[in-house]
């Protein structure tokens, strides 16, 4: 996985309450708090305090779920951040993503293929 500059606002969140994947939360922070020793502990102060649910899709079955996904859409392409959002959509029902990343989850499918609804894209 390598860190694409021209994507730094392209971390996404399932909106559904509060849900954010592991790594999007960390992308989230880097790119507001990049060089800041303070980013962490922000981090965390903020996660708490917010009451924000992080799902961790690092685990080995999730991995091999990520790795399916993106050879799926390879040609699109999807990263690791969005291959978490699908499973984290799919684990929670919920088709209502907002993302910059319109070409990507204009054709990402759910297990049941259906497409996702794009938060800011419904205006």
């Amino acid at each position: 996985m390598a860190f694409d500059p021209r994507q730094i606002y392209d971390d996404a969140l399932v909106i559904d309450g509060l849900s954010v994947c592991n790594w999007n939360s960390d992308a989230v922070f880097r790119h507001l708090r990049a060089g800041s020793p303070s980013g962490p502990r922000l981090l965390a102060e903020f996660v708490t305090s917010a009451r924000i649910r992080v799902f961790d899709f690092a685990q080995p079955a999730a991995l091999r779920k990520c790795a399916t996904l993106m050879e799926k859409y390879a040609d699109t392409p999807m990263d690791y951040a969005d291959a978490t959002l699908v499973l984290l959509a799919e684990h929670m029902k919920c088709l209502d993503i907002l993302s910059l990343d319109r070409r990507g989850f204009s054709t990402y499918r759910s297990t049941e293929n259906r497409g996702f609804q794009l938060i800011l894209g419904s205006r």
